[in-house]
């Protein structure tokens, strides 16, 4: 946006610097021009210190980029920076717009009322009143759409295959968007109340950050994080039977799993190969799952979605792949499931040799790829292409375990050490 429409959005009136006769004004003041034009230049840059970085562009698009961060976006001249407001959905899974969003919005409230008076102030309140309302519904509703998706399982049509509606009606599972939107914006009201009370706490920290155009305001994010944590995660569990009225634990938990779960997916045409992707989607799942604090019910429904999803995606790959005319050696359900069980069966290992049968399971996959290829042995090329596909796994796998918020020394024996070409290459 350039900066002349931002200005159009402040009340600035600019025939004050400019539809004037400097020499004259000058004479008249008994300074030379040149002090004039300098006193008007300073004006000019208090007043633009003042309007830009509180115009509505300015605190709507800092608002909105809640999604991504808790910075409040301006330049070392005070002026707004364009934000484009462009994500996709898979962006929208995450909690952090909630606090980010809260804090920002106080941060505005509060330099409005610093900065302005009388009617001024009333207009400018009313304004960013508008603003936050449209945002946080905007927010709050592609976030509780994406997590619906994922319920309902319309998260599975990845496969270019247009098939919403048989992968809609394949699921028990229906999710009110609206209701869960409703049960969002309700939390962040009351997480409003205790962002409330930790600026009460740590005056001269939110002064500081209103001082330094919202610099620091990031430790106010954190405190708000710690504060919902404290206040609504140890309250009674939510008694509603009602998906959507899921408590601020279990969206926080859920939220964590459909992020990494709906960037995490795997397509190929070899039964041996898909089989053992889906396998280890469903062995992260359970781990993952069984690491975040949920209750019951939700889990019991977040499997349910990973189960009915990992089903559904072998049935169309059985259709396509499979049974079909034009058939792909050594394609069968046989060794497509035979490759998942392989993977799955893996979750009853104790996390002491979860590394080392791991590692077994890519080793032996590895080891698949070269008998069903055999030119790869006479092929360097081939050779380093599936190395690399097994390194890369390894990579994702330990990014996974990383991901988790489970003790160090569990998590220690997740891990794989090693790669194709060093430690794995000797596991037997």
């Amino acid at each position: 946006m350039k900066l002349s429409n931002i200005l159009s959005s402040c009340s600035i009136d600019m025939s004050q610097f400019y539809n004037i006769s400097n020499r004259k004004k000058a004479k008249s003041l008994d300074i030379t021009e040149q002090e004039f034009i300098n006193q008007i230049r300073n004006q000019q840059k208090e007043i633009f210190n003042k309007e830009i970085p509180l115009s509505d562009y300015t605190i709507e698009s800092n608002l909105k980029t809640s999604i991504y961060n808790d910075k409040i976006s301006i330049d070392s001249n005070n002026q707004a920076i364009s934000v484009q407001f462009q994500y996709s959905l898979k962006d929208v899974s995450t909690t952090d717009f909630m606090s980010n969003f809260l804090v920002k919005e106080s941060y505005y409230r509060d330099e409005i009322n610093k900065n302005f008076s009388g009617d001024e102030l009333k207009q400018k309140l009313d304004s960013l009143d508008s603003i936050s309302n449209k945002v946080m519904n905007k927010l709050s509703a592609d976030f509780s759409r994406k997590i619906g998706d994922f319920f309902e399982g319309k998260h599975v049509d990845d496969m270019n295959m247009n098939l919403n509606n048989s992968l809609s009606d394949g699921y028990n599972e229906k999710f009110d968007v609206e209701e869960f939107k409703n049960n969002i914006i309700n939390t962040m009201n009351n997480q409003r109340k205790l962002l409330d009370n930790i600026k009460k706490e740590n005056p001269d920290d939110w002064n500081d950050a209103l001082n330094s155009n919202g610099t620091n305001i990031n430790y106010f994010t954190k405190k708000l994080n710690e504060a919902s944590n404290n206040a609504f995660s140890t309250s009674v569990v939510n008694d509603s039977s009602k998906l959507e009225d899921m408590s601020y634990s279990d969206i926080l938990s859920v939220s964590k799993a459909v992020t990494y779960m709906n960037s995490h997916r795997t397509y190929t045409m070899d039964a041996y190969m898909f089989g053992s992707f889906l396998g280890e989607e469903k062995l992260k799942s359970n781990i993952l799952l069984n690491s975040l604090n949920l209750s019951d019910s939700v889990k019991n429904s977040l499997t349910y979605a990973v189960d009915k999803s990992i089903e559904i995606r072998m049935n169309i790959f059985t259709q396509i792949y499979i049974n079909t005319p034009i058939k792909i050696p050594g394609n069968s359900y046989n060794v497509l499931k035979s490759s998942f069980d392989s993977f799955v069966n893996l979750s009853d290992t104790d996390s002491q040799n979860f590394s080392l049968n791991v590692s077994k399971k890519l080793k032996e996959m590895l080891n698949t790829l070269y008998t069903k290829h055999p030119s790869t042995v006479e092929s360097p090329g081939h050779y380093k292409y599936f190395s690399d596909l097994i390194n890369s796994k390894i990579n994702d796998w330990n990014d996974f375990i990383a991901y988790l918020d489970i003790d160090k020394s569990k998590k220690d024996g997740y891990y794989i050490k090693g790669f194709i070409g060093n430690k794995i290459d000797n596991v037997s």
